[in-house]
């Protein structure tokens, strides 16, 4: 499946975490890490990003970085293939150093603060040391300067509402942050229901967005449809999976399952959406839609066409 073109907002934050091949541990010196980070600052030198932490761990590395108009791609390649090079020579190897794009991540503003409390405290939850200030891993102690080649410490501190160093150690040491990235594992499950769809980039920490392939059938949630059937008809939700059998929950149900087969949903699911057995599913194909039914389904299912497009965020595949 061809990839998803990035997209990052000029002027926001991002959580960006590249991991090495096979998660092996390729930083295993300072002076390994001192190339790297020489490397980035020429990068970002550069470029119109500006970084504002960092986090040089044996097997990934995280960065945090304001987006500028330029790709990340374009400048993140400057830095990785140099020091793919630069390794390979240091360990007559062959073969890729990092071992795909990076994953990243927005961050919202007010976030910010606990994403840099997170990455400064990646060797503390890795055991390396007992308080962000004692490691050279990261970019914690640069922050006891003014500033340095790579990132403008005051400014940080200034934007994150912190007065000086001490005041942002004592809360990064007080504080384990939060990496900014929502669980999506539920999320990747739940599209798998879906049908042809993945998830996407989360665009907040409440919302991970999934995108449909080119020839993807959706499969829609059975208990949004029991929803619109019984809206159409004006009937209780509530009333349309219960034994009543007014004509508004006649009806209801007969759009229920109505909208199940135009939509791809199987008996057995609108069955146990409606909370009827399987063979009442069959009962109902067979009878004749009610006026009332008859009446209100065309809505129903031109509600169900706008949920589904709503369900699904479609983006131009990259080449």
């Amino acid at each position: 499946m061809p990839r998803i073109a990035r997209v990052t907002a000029h002027g926001v934050l991002y959580h960006l975490i590249w991991r090495f091949v096979d998660r092996s541990w390729f930083f295993t010196d300072d002076h390994e890490r001192w190339m790297y980070l020489q490397l980035l600052e020429r990068a970002l030198r550069e470029s119109d990003w500006q970084c504002m932490a960092y986090a040089l761990m044996s097997s990934h590395i995280h960065i945090a970085a304001i987006a500028g108009h330029e790709p990340l791609g374009r400048w993140a390649l400057r830095v990785s293939s140099p020091f793919a090079r630069w390794m390979n020579q240091r360990y007559d190897r062959l073969g890729p150093v990092i071992a795909d794009r990076p994953k990243s991540r927005a961050v919202a503003r007010e976030l910010e603060p606990k994403v840099i409390a997170y990455i400064h405290n990646n060797p503390v939850r890795a055991g390396v040391v007992a308080r962000a200030n004692e490691s050279t891993w990261t970019s914690h102690q640069l922050f006891a300067g003014t500033s340095s080649k790579l990132i403008d410490t005051a400014g940080c501190l200034d934007r994150w509402g912190f007065s000086s160093f001490d005041e942002f150690d004592a809360w990064t040491a007080a504080t384990p942050g939060e990496s900014g990235f929502p669980p999506t594992r539920a999320a990747r499950k739940e599209a798998r229901l879906r049908g042809g769809v993945e998830v996407a980039t989360p665009l907040s920490p409440h919302f991970v967005p999934i995108v449909a392939r080119p020839f993807a059938h959706v499969r829609i949630d059975p208990r949004l449809l029991v929803t619109i059937a019984s809206y159409a008809v004006g009937a209780a939700v509530h009333d349309t999976g219960s034994r009543k059998r007014n004509p508004q929950v006649l009806a209801a149900r007969f759009i229920a399952v109505a909208l199940a087969d135009r939509f791809g949903v199987c008996g057995s699911d609108i069955a146990a959406a409606l909370g009827m057995s399987p063979s009442s599913i069959c009962d109902i194909r067979r009878r004749e839609p009610s006026r009332v039914a008859a009446r209100a389904l065309p809505g129903a299912i031109l509600r169900v066409e706008i949920e589904m497009t709503a369900l699904i965020e479609t983006r131009p595949f990259a080449p």
